[in-house]
């Protein structure tokens, strides 16, 4: 919503992985009045069968099929400056990389041949991830686009399963007074 409303070089065009912008209320006007444009990644994380996709996670073999998420997110991104409403944009959006990940962590996993990753997979994850950004920032910047990307947030103060404690602190700030910063202990899940 942020993203889409409050841009500063309107029109906006998005690319909607998260598939919300069609059936979003507040979207409406923006979208009837030319100031929100977008572009939806249909594709699934992986294109198998529920069925056969819980037998290849269950073991540990790559997706039955080929996902095409990441590879159709890589032609629409290419494509935006050639596009009417690339073209037309003051920015460009893509919400949001939370799902994204998921699609190019699928991907990898296609082509590592196998659906749990180890230490060369997490790093073309974040290798991939450095070049991704990259490249968007350069062609935003190229054709003369602003850039907004969107991840979901998670709650960070939820202790998880192997918390061990913890401990409150009081802060003193001259400019925010006192407040309370709370912090767990322990052995922290990764996710």
């Amino acid at each position: 919503h942020m993203l889409c409303l409050t841009a500063v070089h309107q029109p906006v065009h998005v690319v909607d992985v998260d598939r919300k912008i069609a059936s979003a209320a507040w979207a409406l006007p923006a979208l009837a009045s030319g100031a929100l444009t977008y572009i939806e990644l249909k594709e699934p994380f992986d294109d198998s069968n529920l069925r056969a996709r819980i037998g290849s996670l269950v073991k540990k073999d790559k997706p039955n099929t080929m996902p095409q998420g990441w590879i159709r997110f890589s032609e629409i991104v290419y494509d935006l400056p050639r596009t009417e409403a690339g073209k037309a944009a003051g920015t460009w959006g893509i919400d949001c990389l939370t799902l994204l990940n998921e699609h190019l962590k699928t991907h990898i996993m296609w082509l590592a041949e196998r659906s749990k990753y180890t230490w060369d997979q997490w790093n073309a994850l974040k290798i991939g991830w450095m070049d991704t950004i990259s490249v968007l920032r350069d062609l935003a910047k190229e054709h003369g686009k602003d850039l907004i990307l969107t991840v979901h947030e998670r709650n960070a103060s939820e202790p998880g399963d192997r918390t061990t404690g913890v401990k409150m602190e009081t802060v003193a700030s001259p400019t925010e007074g006192i407040s309370q910063i709370r912090t767990y202990t322990g052995v922290q899940d990764v996710k």
